[in-house]
């Protein structure tokens, strides 16, 4: 499926980014802990549902997106590769597979440690299903994003374009949703925004809506990663 050595380069290409972020999701989960422990509950849920399972990997798939290709293809390391045995397919799959794999990291991360102190109390009281069913929610959403991001670096040939759709576009998507959840009364804002297929509450009250972005959130990554690799292709035999 992929290649073994190329995916180790990615990770040491890119092992100071990982790290970033690997002790910002600590800090973060830390952060949360050491505040549920001052019973601010409100405050605390934001250091567990939001900055480590939608700021901190959607931060994460944007930088590796670039890094993994648009970069790869500024500084010459794809033309490399392209003269390899390698087949474009799998060298695109590896990639693809790298950033995918490190978000699964990520929220592993945060789910485990959610898991072991038990402070995440939205509901007022500890649900470990509930917990864990928000990570897989917030996977799912991260799918979605890398995906997009992928194809978008895999179809610009400039970061300035890149800045523009991989990482404004979607900024500005969870700027909307920020905005109706501030304000309630607009709600045609929630349908401009893929964000509010992501709601905290639906996983504690176990509503079926979740379940529907969810599968939004995958057949959406699926269809665009598959897509990047079209681009992938074509861009390299361009």
């Amino acid at each position: 499926m992929c290649n073994l050595g190329l995916l180790k380069q990615d990770f040491k290409i890119n092992r100071w980014v990982l790290i970033l972020f690997y002790v910002l999701q600590t800090l973060s989960l830390c952060l949360a802990w050491m505040i549920r422990r001052m019973h601010l509950i409100q405050i605390s849920d934001v250091f567990w549902d939001t900055i480590p399972t939608i700021l901190i990997p959607a931060g994460l798939a944007i930088m590796l997106a670039y890094s993994t290709v648009l970069a790869r293809k500024q500084d010459g390391t794809m033309d490399f590769l392209l003269t390899t045995p390698l087949n474009i397919r799998k060298i695109f799959r590896t990639k693809a597979v790298f950033v995918f794999l490190n978000l699964f990291l990520l929220l592993a991360l945060s789910t485990g440690f959610g898991l072991l102190t038990k402070g995440y109390l939205l509901s007022g009281q500890w649900q470990a299903a509930s917990y864990i069913r928000l990570n897989i929610g917030a996977f799912c959403l991260q799918f979605l994003i890398s995906s997009y991001c992928l194809l978008i670096s895999c179809s610009v040939r400039h970061t300035r374009s890149y800045t523009i759709f991989g990482v404004l576009l979607p900024v500005l998507m969870y700027g909307i949703y920020v905005i109706y959840y501030l304000n309630p009364g607009l709600q045609v804002l929630q349908f401009l925004s893929v964000f509010s297929l992501y709601r905290q509450r639906w996983y504690l009250t176990g509503n079926g809506l979740s379940y529907l972005g969810e599968g939004i959130f995958l057949a959406a990554g699926v269809a665009m990663a598959l897509l990047a690799g079209s681009r992938f292709r074509e861009q390299t035999a361009a």
